[in-house]
């Protein structure tokens, strides 16, 4: 809960710990949906639910989160100038998370119907979904770095941009 005399940077420091909590929900989201497509590949049934499963109880909680750093933003009002930037970054990791849940969906339907589908595209897929987890792993140690190293957090955001 913010107070009126409570500094910016103490706010920010916050906001920016509950941010790093949510890249790590977000990994972890992303590292279930790998582990359903590999499990998809290998033709292990019950792996595709239970994973499925896990993924889903990390999207309840990614949601619950969200409303914490929401509240958190609303309480700090005015005090934090750079509000606007924190909550594009939530969005965009809620966009990321939903997308990632209603692919996880889509082959969990896929299994339960038992609908056929060449093993070429979910290799493909599977190969796609690891770059995606590379890619918002890299984004998370990059949040994490803005703690202690803002320097180091600007070089790894500029060295995902040019993969």
């Amino acid at each position: 809960m913010a107070f009126p005399y409570e500094a910016e940077e103490s706010i920010r420091r916050r906001i920016l710990k509950i941010c790093q909590e949510h890249a790590r929900t977000v990994v972890e989201i992303s590292r279930k949906l790998v582990l359903i497509f590999e499990s998809q590949e290998k033709d292990r049934k019950k792996g595709i639910k239970k994973h499925y499963d896990e993924l889903f109880e990390l999207i309840e909680q990614f949601e619950e989160d969200k409303k914490r750093f929401l509240e958190e933003v609303a309480t700090a009002g005015g005090l934090l100038i750079d509000r606007e930037d924190f909550l594009r970054l939530i969005f965009k990791f809620n966009e990321i998370a939903d997308s990632m849940e209603g692919v996880a969906f889509r082959l969990l339907n896929c299994d339960e119907k038992q609908w056929e589908i060449g093993k070429k595209y979910f290799v493909k897929a599977s190969k796609i979904s690891k770059i995606i987890l590379d890619e918002i792993s890299t984004m998370r140690e990059t949040l994490l770095s803005l703690s202690f190293n803002p320097s180091k957090a600007l070089r790894n955001g500029l060295s995902c941009r040019k993969d």
